[in-house]
């Protein structure tokens, strides 16, 4: 066959691809390819592009069997081995936490209220308002006290004449004490006994570096004593320390329009429709993470391809340790605590996009961690809540685990709250 070891080589001649053998480069020169070249006719592009959508769709998952869903609750879809049952509507719910006695509070940030609830027999309880704080959002339940998050101000509250409402709420960081508002305005918050870590995203898509916002800091109980944690998120809405161990865990959404700067436009959009996916980071002490240069996988994105320092800033980037399909917009989540092999595992709600060609998200996904590694793995879907002709039955916003194991989910467009159960 000639000289040294033969390679299949693909060649592009006049639009088409074939391919030939060729011995070495020394046997055979083969003439540049001209970048400007046309490589398939308008006929031949749409029937790839043809090809490329239905390739795409394999993955929905109305091609498969589903769970069970209740009388009286949308058509979703949800996982085999899996019920799913509307049990409660209110305006705007979001997230969720419950305290030792499982009491469930459920903020409504539009309307300004925390709900105050409880799951009995699989029914909850009617909603009343255990306190009323425009914007209020990020929760967490320590040491008697609910704290709690607006865009710009950190709170924590408690019930001590036992009534249902909280009759005592302390400022720990009033305004103007953090930065506020923007496009991405919902503060994240973790709360230990010696602190607290908080978290503000980007105010726009893909905005200037600020030094205070796209930031986790640590403060002291007080509000006292700042300390940088991480830098380059562009919006992670809750922050969750991973059961057993001290590693801090968030996910992080995606730029918007990643393809703008190479032609994508609304209804032709193949390169923002599929990038950049959403990160799922463990966050470490003086971690970056990218943004704003810098997505996913150490990619830079068009926008800053020519900065001096950008191959330096894909090297410092960490990227994440799992991900998700871009656009499907993760925000509530949790670690499940429950019989079987789930126990440990990662459940996110995708609140679904809202700027990709064909809709993507609007679910509740499950991602495995590895038992040996410690890492996690590819997501799968728990519950999806778009029906068989992509209409949307709902947005989720929240997953919580309560303690038999059973989940409960938010959907801040329809208002509805749901119970989702193993059934084996």
């Amino acid at each position: 066959m000639g000289l040294g070891a033969i390679m299949l080589v693909q060649i592009v001649v006049q639009g088409c691809s074939t391919f030939a053998l060729a011995s070495s480069a020394a046997e055979k020169k083969v003439a540049p390819l001209d970048p400007n070249a046309p490589l398939m006719s308008p006929e031949d592009f749409d029937a790839a592009a043809s090809v490329a959508t239905n390739w795409f769709h394999d993955d929905n998952p109305w091609h498969f069997a589903s769970g069970t869903v209740g009388p009286d609750t949308p058509p979703v879809w949800v996982r085999p081995g899996w019920r799913i049952d509307k049990i409660g509507n209110t305006g705007g719910p979001r997230f969720m936490i419950t305290d030792p006695d499982e009491n469930i509070y459920i903020s409504a940030p539009f309307t300004g209220v925390i709900y105050k609830t409880k799951l009995v027999n699989g029914k909850l309880a009617p909603l009343t308002v255990f306190l009323e704080k425009k914007g209020a959002h990020a929760m967490q339940w320590v040491d008697g006290w609910l704290w709690f998050g607006t865009s710009g101000e950190i709170f924590k509250a408690r019930d001590t004449k036992g009534t249902g409402k909280a009759d005592e709420i302390v400022t720990v960081m009033g305004q103007g004490s953090l930065p506020t508002g923007g496009g991405h305005w919902m503060r994240a918050l973790l709360v230990t006994k010696t602190g607290f870590y908080t978290e503000i995203g980007d105010a726009s898509n893909v905005g200037p570096v600020d030094d205070q916002r796209g930031r986790v800091w640590h403060y002291d109980l007080d509000g006292k004593n700042p300390e940088f944690y991480c830098a380059g998120l562009r919006n992670t809405e809750k922050l969750l320390f991973r059961p057993g161990t001290k590693e801090i865990w968030g996910w992080d959404h995606g730029s918007d329009w990643f393809g703008g700067p190479v032609g994508d436009k609304a209804g032709m959009q193949p390169t923002t429709d599929l990038n950049p996916p959403e990160e799922f980071n463990r966050l470490v002490k003086g971690g970056y993470y990218g943004h704003p240069f810098v997505v996913g996988y150490r990619v830079p994105r068009y926008e800053f391809m020519h900065r001096k320092d950008i191959v330096q800033l894909s090297a410092a980037t960490i990227p994440p340790a799992a991900a998700l399909p871009a656009h499907y917009a993760p925000d509530g989540w949790t670690f499940y605590s429950g019989p079987g092999p789930m126990n440990g595992d990662c459940l996110v709600c995708a609140h679904g996009s809202w700027n990709r060609k064909e809709k993507a998200g609007y679910g509740v996904y499950w991602l495995p961690f590895d038992k040996v590694t410690g890492r996690p793995t590819g997501p799968m879907p728990l519950a999806f809540f778009l029906d068989k002709n992509g209409e949307v039955l709902g947005r989720p916003v929240d997953v919580m685990n309560m303690k038999d194991g059973s989940l409960l989910v938010t959907d801040d467009t329809k208002g509805n709250i749901y119970w989702l159960r193993p059934t084996k």
